[in-house]
């Protein structure tokens, strides 16, 4: 069963690049979240505590994105990922994470992974 939650574009701001200038100044990355579980529990109980908290993960989410020092958006969603999966109880995770600064003439850069419990 796949069942998902999916979050668009949350919003952090954080010191990321290989440049000098990048390592100075924040930047703002769009990261987009979709969570698979089996949801038939939370969804026949209608309890919260039986589903992902996705107010608290993407609270997570933002803290962590902001409190890193970072080079590489590769590596930003690779933690993001490791995050999900070690503190939520879901079975894996897609991260996006989109990089709008990235290149002038481009609306943005994105990389985006998939991880699972069986391939932390």
């Amino acid at each position: 069963m796949q069942d998902t939650i999916v979050i668009r574009q949350l919003q952090a701001d954080t010191l990321i690049g290989v440049y000098d200038w990048e390592q100075s100044v924040r930047q703002t990355v769009l990261i987009d979240i979709e969570l698979r579980y089996n949801m038939q529990k939370a969804a026949h109980s209608d309890d919260l505590a039986a589903a992902v908290d996705y107010k608290t993960l993407c609270d997570r989410v933002i803290e962590h994105a902001e409190s890193v020092h970072l080079q590489l958006i590769e590596a930003l969603a690779e933690q993001l990922a490791k995050l999900c999966l070690n503190e939520f109880a879901i079975e894996s995770c897609r991260i996006s994470v989109h990089k709008p600064a990235a290149i002038a003439a481009a609306r943005d850069v994105v990389v985006t992974i998939e991880r699972s419990q069986v391939t932390r």
